[in-house]
């Protein structure tokens, strides 16, 4: 039967990526195979389910080539230049989905090409581009790469006038931002695993960069304090005051921060409040009420990946309404 790994490749194309695909393979600066492009019209034929009991080596070698006697090599070798193509395709769409990375691209070869009044202008845009875009840690990366192009730049041509030559403040804070707010996250998801878990956790490390962000020009970063202040309430669920300055920070930069952000920094909220009842404290009912509340109000129920709202939380949601006595806020939340 065809490769297993390829038709499970193939099977997460929606129709518009699948129309897209056939194009790519049609173009030849891709693929100059024309036996590779007849290979997938047959693999079509059986989309969505691409059932391999229906796709056997030899019944598609016979609607390739009818004429021939199969050859298990040729067979071998069109199957994997089409894998390697679906692979590459999936490569361009994210690549094609990251305008950032474009960009970056861009000016490196506009600078490498010697394009000097084209990459100026292009970093230009770019640096305003990253400026006003979502509040994320690829928003602190992608700040971090511009200032250093520049600062590369003007180093290069000895642009010892430009207003920017040697300012490199703004590329070093972007970089510990980008590096606090990774490690933090990364962090909080292990650390709150390994308690719901019961398993051990090194802190040596943590406790190690927690004291070096603390005395850190960065500490002063509102999106990055999101992050340290998220971790803080997983390290010690006793630690109110942690949670109510991420509370205060998420309300304050709120317009500032992607779907992801928010979805995250809220479940950071929900993890802590959660506890906190669990332990008996039923002051944080409300609390987490309220905190579910903005999140469906505001549609962000979830990381933005899907659009249904999860059923444990859509239980945890109307229960909750009910017990404190929300029930017109329930009625309309349930249809």
């Amino acid at each position: 039967m065809i490769k297993s790994t390829l038709l499970e490749l193939l099977k997460t194309l929606n129709k518009e990526e699948l129309k897209r695909f056939e194009d790519f393979l049609r173009s030849p600066y891709y693929n100059k195979n024309s036996n590779v492009i007849k290979l997938f019209n047959v693999i079509k034929k059986y989309f969505p389910d691409l059932d391999s009991t229906k796709l056997k080596r030899d019944s598609v070698w016979d609607e390739l080539f009818p004429e021939k006697s199969f050859n298990y090599g040729v067979m071998k070798n069109l199957i994997f230049e089409l894998q390697k193509l679906s692979e590459k395709f999936l490569h361009l769409l994210h690549y094609e989905e990251n305008k950032f990375e474009q960009e970056l691209n861009l000016l490196r070869k506009l600078n490498d090409r010697n394009l000097f009044q084209l990459f100026e202008k292009n970093l230009k845009l770019f640096k305003t581009a990253v400026n006003n875009s979502p509040i994320a840690p690829d928003h602190f990366y992608y700040k971090f790469l511009t200032e250093a192009a520049e600062q590369s730049y003007l180093s290069l041509h000895y642009k010892t006038k430009d207003v920017n030559f040697c300012r490199s403040e703004i590329m070093n804070e972007s970089l510990m931002a980008f590096f606090f707010s990774n490690f933090f996250e990364k962090n909080y998801n292990s650390f709150h695993d390994s308690k719901l878990y019961n398993k051990s956790y090194d802190k040596l490390t943590l406790d190690i960069v927690l004291k070096s962000f603390e005395n850190n020009p960065v500490s002063n970063n509102e999106f990055v304090l999101m992050h340290y202040y998220a971790l803080k309430t997983v390290i010690n669920f006793d630690d109110d005051s942690s949670y109510l300055k991420l509370k205060k920070l998420l309300n304050k930069l709120f317009t500032k921060l992607n779907t992801d952000k928010k979805f995250n920094f809220s479940m950071a909220l929900v993890n802590f409040c959660n506890f906190k009842i669990m332990k008996g404290n039923t002051r944080y009912v409300k609390e987490l009420f309220d905190t579910y509340k903005m999140m469906v109000e505001h549609g962000f129920f979830n990381t933005g990946k899907d659009d249904y709202i999860s059923p444990p939380m859509y239980a945890n949601i109307v229960s909750m309404a009910g017990n404190l006595k929300k029930f017109e806020w329930a009625d309309k939340f349930i249809i």
